[in-house]
């Protein structure tokens, strides 16, 4: 119990130094400020791929003083497919242009505003979707007027 107690107090050390929104209340213990837990989850994959290797086994030692293993699965689960759906999005956005309902895209939107809380995620799959809509009158004029050329 003392060497957990240790342990704790030692690893504060290096938690306060990832972050300065990592705070200690009287009445709560120590709390961590709106978004940085995600932060702090954003981190942990580019870490664990090379850039800070004592990271994520030090994040591991000391999130239990300011998130339940609960938040913490649920940023890295909301971080991860954040990550690889706005890559999807940006770089191949074709695969989302299914006029005229845009059915992948409205699930995608429901999906992120209900479950991943993700306001820059949200606000791409926004731009895409009304990119792909403005796309789609221009594209119907067109094919209008080959259509008439070709009766010529």
């Amino acid at each position: 119990m003392e060497r957990q107690a240790a342990n704790r107090c030692c690893c504060w050390l290096m938690v306060k130094i990832w972050s300065n929104r990592i705070v200690y209340d009287a009445h709560v213990g120590w709390r961590i400020q709106g978004g940085t837990l995600l932060k702090l989850v954003d981190s942990l994959v580019p870490a664990f791929l090379g850039w800070e290797p004592a990271y994520v086994p030090n994040f591991l030692r000391t999130y239990r003083a300011f998130a339940t293993t609960q938040q913490v699965l649920d940023a890295l689960f909301a971080s991860a497919l954040s990550s690889i759906l706005a890559t999807w999005l940006e770089q191949y956005p074709e695969d989302f242009n299914h006029p005229p309902h845009y059915t992948s895209l409205y699930m995608l939107l429901d999906y992120t505003q209900l479950n991943l809380c993700d306001f820059e995620l949200d606000q791409q799959v926004q731009l895409l979707l009304r990119h792909l809509q403005q796309q789609e009158p221009a594209e119907a004029e067109l094919e209008g007027e080959e259509d008439r050329d070709w009766c010529m």
